[in-house]
């Protein structure tokens, strides 16, 4: 006995689903994956009370957030359903915009004002949310992250805007003392420029992307204009670093890091403090897997620059 008949997946909705790629056709969620697959459903672009149908032609996936926002919507009977489409799409972005105001205004100062003992385990779990619809320039953007600087955004390929809280007490403690250690040899080799978690780079691929520390060989750094260099650098650094903290998902980190190395990358590390395991990555190459590793050479890309990750399991 199939225990979906008679709802709206056992119905239609694997077809609508399948039919739109498993992504909401408002802002663009992306349910392909289980935990995400949960949040979607079925939208009527025309709802029955405003004369629509069971048809496919009137269902599109939505995410909960999407359907419940346009679900009192209604259109005259002349409107097609690429215009009712689009006036959702607007209705979505412009809901959104109030939930950034919202995040920005209400959450982010409680975030902020977490005490130490609360530490990393009270932060929420960075929040995706589909921006490409709000059509910022590169100015706009760099204003938005500016205007909103207790929290660091992301901007990813497929221009899903990444909102992360702010770090846990302890992890905002490794991340500075990874920035040390690599400052201090970036300092004595003097061959290039090392940055920390807030400076933003903008990649090959068109994403923008914080790594928690980083460096870029100096005549890289220097082909760049004033202008450049002032913005989100238009660069993927020659080394990136990240910190999988309480809130990251292994899986998501460990996609960024390949996005480096594709984007030209040449060397990359993730450390992972809850397992004590380093992954070490180079372009081209199968990730190596380090377990509770005393020592980590940057070499030949930091000829040098070892790490002992002990000093911050």
């Amino acid at each position: 006995m199939n225990t979906l008949a008679g709802t709206a997946l056992g119905d239609y909705g694997q077809a609508v689903f399948k039919r739109d790629g498993f992504v909401c056709v408002y802002c663009g969620f992306d349910g392909s994956a289980f935990s995400n697959w949960r949040q979607l459903n079925v939208d009527h672009l025309r709802s029955a009370g405003n004369v629509g149908t069971d048809s496919l032609e009137n269902l599109v996936t939505s995410c909960n957030f999407c359907n419940s926002t346009t679900s009192k919507m209604e259109f005259s009977p002349g409107q097609s359903s690429d215009e009712i489409l689009k006036l959702k799409r607007e209705h979505v972005a412009d809901r959104l915009k109030t939930f950034y105001k919202f995040w920005s205004d209400e959450v982010s100062p409680k975030l902020a004002a977490l005490t130490p003992s609360q530490g990393d385990t009270c932060l929420p779990n960075p929040l995706v949310l589909r921006f490409a619809a709000l059509k910022m320039t590169d100015d706009q953007f760099l204003q938005f992250c500016s205007d909103n600087g207790d929290l660091r955004f992301e901007l990813t390929a497929k221009k899903e805007l990444v909102v992360m809280p702010p770090a846990g007490s302890e992890t905002g403690w490794r991340e500075n003392r990874l920035n040390v250690r690599l400052g201090n040899w970036a300092e004595r080799d003097g061959t290039g420029l090392d940055f920390g978690p807030s400076a933003g780079f903008t990649l090959p691929n068109g994403a923008i992307r914080a790594p928690d520390a980083s460096w870029v060989l100096r005549p890289r750094w220097d082909a760049l204009s004033e202008t450049e260099r002032m913005k989100y650098a238009p660069i993927c650094p020659d080394f990136v670093l990240e910190l999988r903290s309480p809130s990251d998902s292994l899986r998501d980190v460990q996609d960024k890091m390949a996005e480096y190395m594709e984007c030209g990358a040449r060397l990359g590390w993730l450390l992972d403090p809850r397992q004590r395991r380093v992954y070490v990555y180079r372009p081209g190459q199968v990730p190596e897997v380090l377990e509770e590793p005393t020592s980590i050479s940057g070499g030949p890309v930091l000829p040098g620059f070892e790490l002992d990750p002990r000093e911050i399991w």
